[in-house]
């Protein structure tokens, strides 16, 4: 079972691609976390789709920054589609 915190905050840390695809396996089973912060850290397209398919089974997640992430445009349009539902 997943417990707060509710709101996560993990800008300018490195994480780089693997790190998002590591931060979509863990969005795929939660269900207490709203907000995340992962602007300026390198997730790159593979880690945004992996956070994007993650986002498609999680409805917890209202709010995502993922600014400054080179995910690409289209991508961040359906990682903010997946978040608005």
């Amino acid at each position: 079972m997943n417990t707060p915190p509710l709101h996560d905050a993990l800008p300018s840390n490195s994480i780089g691609p693997q790190g998002g695809s590591a931060i979509g396996n863990a969005l795929e089973s939660n269900t207490s976390l709203h907000t995340i912060h992962l602007e300026r850290n390198g997730i790159g397209p593979e880690g945004g789709s992996a956070i994007g398919n993650a986002l498609k089974s999680n409805t917890s997640l209202h709010t995502i920054n993922l600014d400054s992430n080179s995910i690409g445009s289209g991508l961040m349009r359906a990682i903010q589609e997946a978040v608005r539902r």
